[in-house]
């Protein structure tokens, strides 16, 4: 029955299409918190006090516009640099925890 083969092809497809979208999502967040590591552990730039720690924290778990907000008013570039890369992984639990140790780390 050629009508049920195409059918079937048309459905196999669209179940790959979907894996395929969710694995493309998690290699972006894999490599986006991959990223943030990485300018995580070269930074050596001091605290700058324009944010605090309380900001960048709310900033996190508000998800990825609150904590680009907060990074926009940090005026050191490589730090900056640094907070816009993790921020684009608080989209996730993992990522919100990976901006709070980052926080942490730079803020107190």
């Amino acid at each position: 029955n050629k009508k049920g083969n195409i059918n079937t092809h048309t459905q196999l497809l669209s179940s790959s299409n979907q894996y395929s979208q969710i694995i493309m999502r998690l290699v972006s967040v894999n490599i986006t918190l991959f990223v943030a590591l990485v300018l995580m552990m070269s930074s050596s730039v001091p605290v700058v006090e324009a944010v605090t720690f309380a900001q960048c924290a709310v900033g996190c778990k508000g998800g990825v516009e609150t904590m680009n907000a907060v990074c926009r008013i940090i005026p050191a570039p490589p730090m900056k640099a640094g907070c816009w890369a993790i921020a684009a992984a608080c989209g996730t639990p993992l990522g919100i925890t990976a901006c709070t140790n980052w926080c942490v780390w730079q803020f107190t």
